[in-house]
């Protein structure tokens, strides 16, 4: 009988001369080696434990704007009783000898890169193994398991979890059940800025959202309204735009915030116009025009916005934009991005949310209002996803219309009820998304499969069946 591979840990991949490199320059050079290294390589990148907790000594002290050199981190480290941990200090000025020149830190970076990646490779490989060995007789349940861990091990980099009992929340819970009781809703919530919205999603933190639409229905307008109402209350927001440039998405404010057309703003005296621009300006609202398309250098501008710049919600135009991967593994890559993206929100304790195309095909229904197969790739991203919205406008269907409503398609939702709609007020002119006062939401029926026959169709509406 055959026997699975066994690996020594002494045998794993690994170059303690290249952790100790990239270390050693983060800590002569932290101003510019850290921008150079963080989003190629993460803590969990490094083999050695000693080298795992000062690569994330040197990032956290970085992005709170404290000293984050050798003496700053010996320092830091001594007061949180991890210096021994780590070596002492004379490990840490060990560190500086063995730097090389600043232009071989990426080359370096891309080694501990591919070790990290190996490590995991072969993790993954003693996993299968496993999983041909003693899995059960039900062949997709296996298929999906071996699918899942390939995945894991050639998509995901690694994410240390913090591992504790429930008892360490209870005082944290407890707070927020007494903060519910006094307002209602505690101050530490993410709002989404609508009190449409909010009824549906009681706080955003960790949350990730699509907000789905036709082309030119108006997701941009939708989410940067969610970001300028959300900005207003004094949360700090990143709109990340691959489809703008920045001086547009100041336009669109400053037409939604001063209450004036593209076309009036010409003959408004400046002096107005300064006035309203800088009350736009002084909003914590971090824009961002892409310049990549990359996965992970958008990932490394959020991680960015959320350590450096304390944003608590970050927005990305759009999905369908991000990436280049060819079109025969396309619906595999959004299904990538939208669980990187569940992941990030989840690690960071942020709200991330994401406009989506639907289909060409959602067009060619015969009322054309928003359905979760409509999503280009629907499967992974509705998977991925904590609550999916889809926009609609009546007159998108009929050009004879002019309803100034956006109709919201609760379309998934984690945190309630699903297939229910509201109505928002919506001003393309004044790109203006508001709460309608008293608006109640409708609620539609649970779409029916169309293998259902009509005989059991008229039984699960009677209710008379699940």
């Amino acid at each position: 009988m055959l026997n699975g591979p066994t690996v020594s840990l002494n045998l794993l991949p690994k170059s303690d001369e290249a952790e100790k490199v990239i270390l050693g320059a983060m800590l002569l050079e932290p101003d510019h080696i850290v921008p150079m290294v963080e989003g190629m390589i993460e803590a969990s990148d490094f083999y050695h434990r000693a080298h795992r907790k000062i690569y994330r000594t040197i990032m956290e002290l970085f992005y709170a704007g404290r000293a984050a050199d050798l003496v700053g981190v010996a320092d830091h480290l001594s007061d949180a009783e991890g210096l021994e941990q780590v070596g002492g200090r004379l490990y840490l000025n060990s560190l500086l000898d063995a730097i090389t020149t600043v232009e071989s830190v990426p080359y370096y970076a891309q080694i501990i890169r591919a070790k990290s990646w190996r490590r995991r490779l072969i993790e993954a490989g003693g996993r299968m193994t496993e999983l041909g060995y003693h899995s059960d007789g039900d062949i997709t349940k296996t298929q999906e398991t071996a699918m899942s861990i390939v995945n894991e091990a050639i998509l995901e980099k690694g994410i240390e979890d913090e591992i504790h009992p429930l008892a360490d929340l209870e005082k944290e819970y407890l707070e927020r059940l007494k903060a519910e009781k006094r307002a209602g809703r505690p101050e530490s919530y993410l709002t989404t800025g609508f009190e449409t919205l909010d009824r549906r999603i009681p706080d955003l933190t960790g949350q990730f959202m699509v907000v789905a639409g036709s082309s030119s229905i108006g997701k941009s307008l939708f989410m940067l309204n969610m970001a300028y109402k959300q900005a207003k209350k004094g949360i700090r927001v990143g709109f990340l735009s691959l489809e703008m440039l920045e001086i547009a998405l100041l336009d669109r404010l400053l037409e939604n915030h001063a209450g004036i057309t593209d076309e009036r703003r010409k003959f408004t005296p400046m002096e107005d116009l300064s006035k309203k621009a800088g009350e736009i300006l002084r909003l914590p609202i971090w824009t961002v025009a892409l310049g990549t398309s990359s996965l992970f250098g958008i990932l490394r501008q959020m991680r960015q916005l959320v350590l450096r710049d304390e944003v608590r919600c970050i927005y990305i135009d759009y999905l369908q934009l991000i990436g280049d991967v060819i079109s025969s593994q396309r619906v595999g890559e959004l299904e990538d991005i939208c669980r990187h993206a569940l992941l990030f929100a989840k690690k960071y304790k942020v709200g991330v949310v994401i406009g989506s195309q639907f289909s060409r095909e959602a067009m060619t229904t015969a009322d054309k209002r928003p359905e979760l197969w409509m999503l280009r790739g629907s499967g992974g991203i509705e998977n991925a996803a904590d609550v999916v919205i889809g926009l609609f406008r009546p007159e998108y269907a009929d050009k004879t219309k002019s309803s100034g409503i956006m109709e919201i398609h609760w379309l998934k939702n984690r945190n309630g009820r699903r297939n229910i709609m509201d109505r928002m007020s919506c001003n393309l002119e004044l790109q203006r998304i508001e709460d309608l006062a008293g608006e109640r939401s409708e609620e539609e029926e649970e779409p029916i499969t169309t293998l259902v026959g009509e005989k059991m169709q008229k039984k699960i509406m009677k209710g008379g069946a699940e």
